[in-house]
């Protein structure tokens, strides 16, 4: 899988989150950090996040799951973590995917967003879904997208 951005990243935009997933995939060259709240959607979030890893690594990905128990600690993650990989997935509500997102354009790396909570207004105004299958589809074969955010 190759990580493309139309902009360099030294002139990308800031706030601007950049997502290519898709391309050619070489079994292990690609890092995937999955970060979940296991309180969003009643628990589902975890169950979600756990096998979208399994289904993951069964196509050669490198993945690491990171379950926070609130969205504070994650916070804390997201200011302080989240190095080192080439795509950050979200899964959980609204909550969890601002605080994510901000971890994924402050490393200026792709965001997925797995709808898992209540709301879902970030993942639903991008059409994200929850199933597993079109998610690694996603991650497989997904376009660029080109979100503006912003910060607080």
């Amino acid at each position: 899988m190759t990580i493309q951005t139309d902009w360099p990243a030294a002139a990308r935009p800031a706030g601007r989150v950049t997502t290519r997933i898709g391309g050619t995939r070489r079994a292990g060259t690609t890092s995937i950090q999955i970060v979940a709240t296991t309180g969003s959607g009643n628990g589902v979030a975890l169950d979600a996040a756990r096998r979208l890893g399994d289904a993951l690594r069964a196509r050669g990905y490198r993945v690491a799951l990171e379950a926070f128990t609130d969205v504070p600690s994650l916070r804390h993650w997201a200011a302080w973590g989240g190095a080192g990989s080439s795509l950050l997935i979200g899964v959980g509500g609204d909550g969890t995917q601002s605080t994510t997102a901000a971890a994924a354009v402050r490393h200026a790396i792709p965001f997925l967003a797995v709808p898992s909570g209540f709301g879902n207004l970030f993942a639903r105004a991008l059409g994200y879904v929850h199933d597993v299958d079109r998610v690694v589809e996603l991650v497989d074969h997904g376009t660029v997208v080109h979100v503006d955010v912003g910060g607080r």
